[in-house]
């Protein structure tokens, strides 16, 4: 449904299935953009670098630097316009956890965050090997040779 040049993912469908959430780095940050399927042009809803768009009865949820945002998208007659862009109030717990690293996964019923902790996230050490290359050779063992047929 959308294919540009640039880097796009987390698509998602609103609850009535009349447009298309998805993040996209046109503008060299990941942002959320709302087009609609029947006549296509997208539209921006985010600033600011955020990602993660998430469709509820209640509105378009996002990610954006340690918070949730909603917006209020609505089809007009000259295309699609984003009413209001409002802070979801977090818990104490949210909050930590978006500040170190979980990702917004969906909006419950009663307007609970559900978050996730990614592997990567969790990830508090790294090992970096200059001479890499030695190392695999050391794995696998020196090369065979073997004659042409």
């Amino acid at each position: 449904m959308v294919q540009t040049v640039f880097d796009e993912g987390a698509a998602t469908f609103s609850p009535d299935s009349s447009m298309l959430a998805f993040q996209s780095a046109q503008s060299g940050r990941w942002e959320i953009y709302v087009q609609r399927i029947v006549d296509g042009g997208p539209i921006v809803v985010s600033t600011g670098g955020v990602e993660r768009p998430v469709w509820t009865r209640d509105g378009l949820f996002y990610q954006s630097a340690g918070a949730i945002r909603r917006a209020t998208v609505r089809v007009a007659s000259d295309g699609l316009v984003v009413d209001s862009l409002t802070e979801v109030p977090l818990t104490e717990a949210d909050r930590r956890g978006l500040q170190s690293g979980a990702t917004l996964q969906r909006i419950g019923p009663d307007g609970s965050v559900v978050l996730s902790q990614s592997e990567q996230a969790r990830q508090t050490s790294a090992v970096v090997s200059l001479e890499w290359i030695r190392e695999v050779r050391r794995a696998l063992g020196p090369p065979e040779a073997r004659l042409p047929r």
